[in-house]
């Protein structure tokens, strides 16, 4: 703040100034820290309303360009099998045990080839069916065969025998 008086620069708690000594009243010392706190408190502006957006106004689509490609420059990963490869390929996996190990081990990912991969596993669901019925039609020959031995006795099956 400055002092009515000389004008000199003042701090804003003094009650005198050093200059010419005139003292500094409350109310000139209220007004200089109320311009003192003015002065450093931030000035807030009004914000500032996004601006529209701007929508396209004409859209084309564009097909993606597909490439066709030839079995060479496929992959070996993705390289299809042929009629004759399946056919081998069921010869090896009826095997009885090296064709079972070699089913395994195509279905769980022994080969780099998508295709044998995929047709070890279907083979490999249609071998776990197959012996999921045999069992079942065993269970179902043990129980209904035994309860048909247990009907006939010995003389039955002898008088069946020569008559």
């Amino acid at each position: 703040m400055k002092c009515t008086n000389c004008g000199t620069e003042i701090a804003n708690d003094s009650t005198f100034c050093p200059e010419c000594g005139t003292g500094v009243t409350v109310a000139q010392t209220a007004t200089a820290t109320a311009q003192a706190a003015e002065a450093q408190a931030p000035v807030y502006e009004a914000p500032v309303a996004p601006a529209a957006p701007v929508y396209q106004e004409s859209y084309t689509h564009t097909a993606p360009v597909y490439k066709e490609l030839t079995e060479e420059q496929l992959p070996d990963k993705f390289k299809p099998m042929g009629a004759w490869g399946y056919f081998g390929h069921s010869l090896l996996f009826s095997i009885p045990l090296v064709g079972l190990i070699l089913l395994i081990v195509f279905a769980t990912g022994g080969t780099k080839n998508i295709n044998k991969r995929n047709y070890a596993r279907s083979y490999f669901c249609g071998l776990l069916i197959a012996a999921v019925i045999a069992i079942v039609a065993v269970v179902l020959f043990l129980i209904f065969g035994a309860a048909a031995g247990a009907s006939m006795n010995v003389d039955s099956i002898a008088n069946a025998m020569y008559y």
